[in-house]
């Protein structure tokens, strides 16, 4: 939305992402192998640290290329982490209990999934709605909460205001949104550094 791509355009941008899992998850038993599973996943951490926090530096004209390098080690985190982490809980059970070590590990995966786009969503948003109050509280109820509810809300209510007042609105909306988003790779990043010390220890 803030830089005007279409949800294909966006989408499509988006590919590194699977090209970077494919290259490297391939790779991280003998990773593994040799450096042990707490290593690596250690390692897997600290890269996704390191990427949420490069993250910090996407503004509202944020180039493409920067987000794509900021992308590189998140998704490099995330594959030298699921397999060993996987292997890890199967492992922990006898072969007889295999179903149950399965149920765990998506249980486990599905709550992280949820409570991660909970919270650090809600930190996003309510960071987002903060910082966007300034600049709607004189506008109809309406305008007000569907530009406080999301960036798209935002634009739309832009759409109904004098040029100058619609200009002001996307640029506070932008940079509002950017700082939710600051925030919350901000958390991430933490947890992942915490989680990396854990796993290692």
């Amino acid at each position: 939305l803030i830089l005007g791509y279409t949800a294909l355009g966006a989408a499509v941008r988006m590919l590194p992402i699977a090209v970077i899992m494919l290259a490297v998850a391939p790779r991280t038993p003998k990773i593994t192998a040799r450096f042990g599973a707490h290593r690596t996943v250690a390692a897997g951490m600290l890269f996704l640290a390191v990427g949420l926090l490069a993250m910090r530096g996407i503004g509202v004209h944020a180039n493409y290329w920067y987000i794509v390098a900021t992308i590189i080690p998140v998704v490099t985190g995330m594959a030298l982490s699921i397999a060993p982490m996987t292997s890890s809980i199967m492992s922990a059970v006898p072969p007889r209990r295999a179903g149950a070590g399965s149920a765990m590990n998506d249980a486990t995966r599905e709550l992280g999934a949820a409570l991660g786009v909970a919270v650090l969503g809600s930190l996003a948003a309510s960071r987002y709605s903060g910082q966007l109050l300034p600049l709607v509280s004189h506008l109809p109820v309406a305008a007000r909460a569907a530009a406080q509810s999301s960036l798209a809300g935002a634009l739309q209510a832009a759409q109904s205001l004098p040029p100058a007042a619609a200009h002001t609105l996307v640029l506070g909306a932008d940079k509002a949104f950017i700082g939710g988003i600051h925030l919350a790779v901000t958390v991430g990043a933490v947890l992942a550094m915490v989680s990396s010390a854990i796993v290692f220890r």
